[in-house]
């Protein structure tokens, strides 16, 4: 016939407008087509129909575009429009959708639709040559002007041409139906595409064609010439509703939020002048919560800097200093607690940048000299630590920290002196830990072991919250092979205020130790750098010290944290487990960390005993690992038995412990002879005691 396509066929929901009819508006469509267009239905309301349907006059100009909805037929039909005639002798026809085939027909589409199953186009099924459509298919005609007729017709398998128009047709009956949907910019058609009108059931092509709605009101003879404005005016209010409603409610929200803050900023305050700094803490974080302004945001953190020093909360001081040091440059209490805790955990280039920000600014110069000290003995300056404080002098309690050093610099060389001086100390200013660790100290260099502990427990009992003085006594209580004590000091300290050394210390005991009495999964591990080891030793699995697959992950983010002791020591402990003494010996050998060992004794008896394993050699080699030795007194004998031997090399030895010293159950009998009875445990397992075990191996077993 001469026809060419008015443009491509488009997919569904190619864009945003075809894609909110596919889903809003198709389902609803397809359910009216198969209700309306039937022969019944049909026959019974053919002439009351809402419209002519051959005078789709536009009233006024808008954007048309024709969806396919469905199809009855089993012809091949194509859909054309004329918008300058009748047909397709007349005029401009085009043709819009050259095959109208789809493989799911009306009737089984409006079951699914009746079912809420077929969302999308999914249940309408597929594509193919010859059966192109899928339900929501569209052509879009653009702005069509006003005045113009959308003459809709349809050649039936290429043979014949069915207008509006009855008297036009080859049959001279009518072949198109329509109907204007009620509030909606869509008028639905369909034809009937047998000669004659074939069953009369007019669903064989059934399309919706998208207009204005002042359209669609005047095909209903509802037209209203103020129609575009009061719609346009129902979307003002619409949106004004959509749009105010939430700013009122975000105005009103940040009102409240900003009143929450200040009562809770306010809050804090009052607790901090009445010395009740947990509560000023708890208050300042809800402040912070509330705070949504930058300036809003620096009171809380500059409160809750305040509060965490009070309370000696130095999880949360460091983690503030890491992420804002900013916060320190007006806080000399806080900045002194966070170079206390840089240099006891040994981060002395950080504690170098903070002290040069408070250098000439300082109003606690005998708190700033009492660190600087610390962190010379740290680098092994212990001279000019000695010299710098033999410089100063401080009036009264501000002495007490001076003092305190200079006692544990001459404790070697003058025993009673460092003593006198470490009383007097600890006398001058008693709510200070350190002069009370350093007093320790002095007494353990020189064997005075219940006075040293009496000396940190009392301490301890004085200032619960300090971390570091907890450490200290669970370390001084390991020292003395009293590790049921020092898991119980520690376990005493896991809630906040906390460190993450702790943590990793108490978690690390309850391994080779025994099982602490904790419910870890009640706690929340405190910030810091060995928060990822503690996460990693939270995860227990029975019957083994260490899982290096998992902790692969942990060291690669944190290469740091593999010198650690709990690392060394629970890497060893495995090794040992699965018969790798070559790791083991490597592990005790050549990577043993540069910090205080936790048990130097047990340290150099395992590297012995796995030496004489391998070689029957105990080795040339001094075995003592850095740190303080334990005294005689809280070792098992057999360690000095081992040592004297070895020193010998292997001299008197009895073949008896030779056979014991190359048998399974060795390693887990010194470990049981170390203290840690949970590790020893777990090397005993399958393993038999026989005659070459000692006496007391046996009594563990037993």
């Amino acid at each position: 016939m001469g026809m060419t396509p008015h443009d491509t066929v488009k997919r569904g929901g190619s864009d945003f407008r075809s894609f909110c009819f596919k889903w809003l508006d198709l389902p609803g469509l397809i359910k009216i087509a198969d209700k309306e267009y039937t022969r019944q239905a049909v026959l019974q309301h053919f002439e009351k129909l809402k419209f002519d349907p051959a005078r789709l006059k536009l009233r006024e100009s808008c954007s048309v575009r024709v969806y396919f909805v469905g199809e009855g037929s089993g012809y091949v039909d194509s859909l054309c429009v004329n918008t300058d005639g009748i047909g397709a002798r007349d005029g401009h026809p085009k043709l819009l959708f050259p095959n109208a085939n789809t493989k799911v027909q009306l009737d089984a589409a409006a079951k699914w639709v009746r079912k809420r199953r077929a969302f999308g186009q999914w249940k309408f099924g597929g594509r193919s040559e010859a059966e192109p459509l899928l339900p929501g298919d569209f052509v879009d005609l653009g702005e069509v002007p006003a005045g113009k007729t959308l003459s809709f017709f349809i050649v039936a398998n290429g043979e014949h041409a069915y207008t509006p128009i009855a008297e036009l047709n080859p049959d001279q009956k009518a072949h198109m139906v329509g109907m204007a949907v009620e509030n909606t910019p869509y008028v639905l058609i369909s034809f009937e595409d047998m000669f004659g009108q074939g069953d009369a059931d007019f669903e064989d092509a059934v399309f919706a064609v998208e207009m204005s709605r002042g359209n669609v009101e005047d095909l209903l003879g509802r037209f209203d010439p103020w129609g575009k404005a009061k719609r346009l005016a129902k979307w003002i209010v619409l949106l004004s509703v959509l749009i105010g409603t939430p700013v009122a409610v975000v105005a009103a929200r940040r009102r409240a939020l900003r009143k929450r803050w200040a009562e809770h900023c306010r809050e804090a305050e009052q607790l901090l002048a009445r010395k009740c700094p947990s509560d000023a803490l708890t208050a300042a974080r809800k402040a912070a919560r509330n705070a949504r302004r930058r300036s809003e945001r620096e009171r809380c953190q500059e409160l809750i800097v305040s509060a965490s020093e009070a309370c000696n909360d130095l999880a949360s001081l460091v983690e503030l200093y890491d992420r804002n040091p900013e916060l320190f440059a007006k806080n000399e209490p806080a900045a002194l607690a966070i170079g206390r805790t840089q240099i006891e955990t040994e981060h002395l280039d950080s504690f170098g940048g903070l002290r040069r920000a408070w250098e000439k600014r300082e109003t606690s110069a005998h708190a700033w000299l009492a660190l600087d000290c610390d962190a010379m003995i740290k680098q092994g300056r212990s001279g000019d630590a000695l010299e710098l404080l033999n410089k100063s002098r401080f009036s009264g309690a501000d002495d007490a920290g001076r003092l305190a050093r200079v006692a544990f610099l001459r404790a070697e060389k003058a025993p009673d002196e460092a003593e006198n001086l470490a009383a007097r100390a600890a006398a001058l200013n008693p709510a200070i830990a350190d002069t009370h660790m350093l007093r320790a100290a002095v007494l353990e260099a020189h064997g005075k072991f219940q006075e040293a502990h009496a000396v940190l427990a009392n301490a301890l009992q004085a200032i619960p919250a300090d971390p570091i003085l907890r450490d200290r006594l669970a370390g001084f209580y390991c020292r003395m092979g009293r590790f049921p004590a020092a898991l119980e000091v520690l376990q005493q300290g896991l809630r906040p205020p906390s460190t993450d050394f702790v943590w990793s210390r108490c978690l690390f005991l309850s391994r080779v130790v025994s099982d602490a009495a904790v419910d870890w999964k009640s706690l929340e591990p405190p910030p810091g750098e060995l928060r990822p080891l503690i996460d990693f030793l939270m995860v227990f699995e029975p019957g083994r010290f260490w899982n290096g697959a998992r902790f692969n992950a942990v060291e690669k983010r944190h290469p740091a944290l593999t010198a650690r002791q709990e690392v060394h020591w629970l890497r060893t402990l495995e090794s040992l487990r699965t018969g790798n003494e070559t790791e083991a010996r490597w592990l005790l050998s050549f990577e043993r960390s540069a910090r205080e060992s936790w048990h130097p004794p047990l340290g150099a008896a395992l590297l012995r005993i796995v030496q004489y394993r391998q070689t029957e050699f105990f080795g040339p080699f001094q075995t003592e690992a850095k740190g303080k030795t334990a005294p005689s007194a809280a070792l098992h004998p057999f360690f000095a038995e081992l040592e004297q031997y070895a020193r010998n090399n292997g001299a008197g030895m009895p073949d008896s412990l030779a056979r014991f010293l190359k048998s399974d159950s060795i390693f887990a009998a010194v470990c049981f002879a170390a203290g840690w009875k949970r590790a020893g445990t777990c090397l005993a397992r399958n393993v038999s005691i026989d005659a070459d075990t000692p006496a007391w191996a046996r009594a563990f077993w037993a």
